[in-house]
């Protein structure tokens, strides 16, 4: 299986990177391709900036009676942004043997560039309403990365 990436940043990139890009479907014609366009996803440090503060959260605050653990938060905080962002309601089932199943897969290696800053905002909103004092670590990230989704 070949993959092919290319990353277009403005009009003008794709101008410059339009007789490649139209090489790579000559390359393609004659066998069946899928051709997919999406916004760029998040990259390695919006990763690096989320994950001291979800620490931070995890030490101070509880959910439901306990403190819970990073992943945990993300979770926590994930289905709330996506509820909050784009009105997505999780699918709530009891399942074969009596459990609770949620079928949604929030995952934020998904998310674009410009979702994960809206993410990372919504987690900073949510820290600083639950009283959390920002480690070093999280205030360093945060401010380190501050990237703009352009």
């Amino acid at each position: 299986m070949t993959t092919k990436t290319i990353y277009v940043k403005n009009r003008e990139d794709l101008e410059r990177k339009k007789k490649y890009i139209w090489g790579i479907f000559i390359e393609f014609c004659g066998n069946e391709f899928c051709l997919k366009i999406s916004d760029v996803l998040r990259n390695y440090q919006q990763n690096a900036k989320m994950w001291p503060m979800l620490t931070d959260i995890s030490l101070h605050r509880e959910f439901h009676g306990s403190l819970r653990s990073t992943m945990e938060w993300k979770t926590i905080l994930m289905s709330a942004w996506m509820t909050v962002e784009h009105a997505m309601q999780p699918d709530i089932y009891k399942g074969l043997e009596g459990e609770v199943v949620v079928l949604n897969e929030l995952k934020t290696s998904q998310l674009s560039k410009k979702d994960f800053c809206g993410f990372i905002e919504y987690i900073y909103y949510q820290g600083s309403e639950f009283g959390v004092v920002w480690s070093e670590k999280a205030v360093t990230a945060y401010d380190t990365y501050k990237e703009i989704y352009n």
